[in-house]
């Protein structure tokens, strides 16, 4: 599968020719980028999973993708780049849209958008079963579909979201299939087109792209599946406690809508607010400690960075909400997914609350 440029979204233009290195980059290049053929990770002499595996080299990757919103269709991009073949699911309007434009995806950094034209159905009836099935929807319709998941073949299932209420509904129903997966991006989707930036450089030490395993195991799956979004260029990393990981990304977010709300929607107003982003650091401060009573830890440890001086942290939060970067990843993002937020708040609360009592 090869990628298009092109001004034009409605010009379907000629496919280059050559092999994958010759393909025009839709990425941004950095070195995040480079030499990252296989993964290499300090746990990895110590590990004795035997979860098969596909040698990528021997043939290349099959993978399904169910959601063709934003986070779908950039790890489609994404894993078409890397050379998988990739079946893309979609509703029946996006599926007629991608069938006649094809799936246009631009860098904001980029001058053109990238056409790919991946395989588009409207079913998982029919599909064929692929070595992966990537579940891009939002979290509130995971509950509708996780009967139909169980009922599939498919041996590796990534839950690709934000899955900030625990992962115990997915472990009674699918067990060790199913994995774990946190996008760093920012993006939206106007008309045919995907626009999108990748979390890089400094970034990525806010939120980056993570994948995990429930039990915390570095299995071969997850390692090479995590190697193939890197060269597909999408900067990736595992983490051992991926619950701990979203829970805490909750523990966060959950103050600053809760504050964007008292500011009217404007994070401009809250960046400048002193007393509002106090009150944030003392909400996400005690919900770390909430969380830790329900015994899950901090993750990532970066994260404890929020128990820093108040005077420090409010002045980097007010920096960060001011930057353009802070504008896409948590302005533009809080407001598009509002609902799917409110969801994942209260999946959370329920869960912190019983797992307070349990313990």
């Amino acid at each position: 599968m090869q990628a298009e440029s092109s001004q034009n979204p409605g010009d379907p233009g000629q496919k280059p020719s050559g092999s994958r290195k010759d393909r025009p980059s839709i990425w941004i290049k950095t070195d995040h980028t480079k030499g990252h053929d296989q993964v290499r990770d300090p746990m990895e002499s110590r590990v004795r999973d035997q979860t098969p595996f596909v040698d990528s080299k021997k043939r290349p990757w099959t993978i399904t993708v169910l959601g063709a919103g934003v986070v779908g269709s950039l790890i489609t991009a994404v894993l078409l780049n890397s050379g998988c073949d990739v079946i893309l699911v979609a509703r029946p309007d996006r599926k007629a849209e991608l069938d006649q434009w094809g799936l246009i995806v631009h860098h904001m950094d980029a001058e053109a958008p990238t056409r790919w034209k991946p395989e588009v159905r409207d079913t998982l009836v029919g599909s064929p079963v692929t070595d992966w099935l990537i579940v891009a929807l939002p979290n509130q319709q995971l509950d509708g579909i996780i009967p139909d998941l169980v009922r599939t073949r498919y041996p590796n299932i990534l839950i690709f979201g934000n899955n900030g209420g625990g992962f115990e509904r997915f472990r009674q129903a699918m067990g060790r299939r199913v994995a774990f997966g946190y996008p760093g991006c920012a993006g939206y989707k106007k008309g045919a087109v995907i626009y999108f930036r990748f979390y890089r450089g400094w970034a990525c030490t806010l939120l980056t792209t993570t994948l995990g395993e429930m039990g915390g195991r570095l299995t071969n799956r997850l390692i090479f599946l995590t190697s193939q979004i890197r060269q597909g260029g999408w900067y990736a990393i595992m983490h051992s406690e991926m619950e701990s990981w979203q829970i805490s990304h909750t523990s966060v977010m959950r103050p600053i809508v809760l504050a964007l709300d008292r500011c009217g929607g404007s994070l401009e107003t809250l960046s400048t607010s002193s007393n509002e982003l106090k009150r944030v650091v003392k909400e996400i401060r005690r919900n770390f400690f909430q969380q830790l009573r329900a015994r899950f830890i901090i993750a990532p440890v970066k994260m404890t960075a929020f128990f820093l001086p108040m005077g420090i942290i409010t002045r980097l939060l007010s920096w960060y909400f001011s930057t353009p970067l802070g504008q896409e990843s948590v302005g533009g993002y809080l407001i598009r997914n509002r609902a799917e937020l409110e969801f994942v708040f209260a999946e959370y609360s329920r869960i912190t609350r019983q797992k307070q009592k349990t313990s």
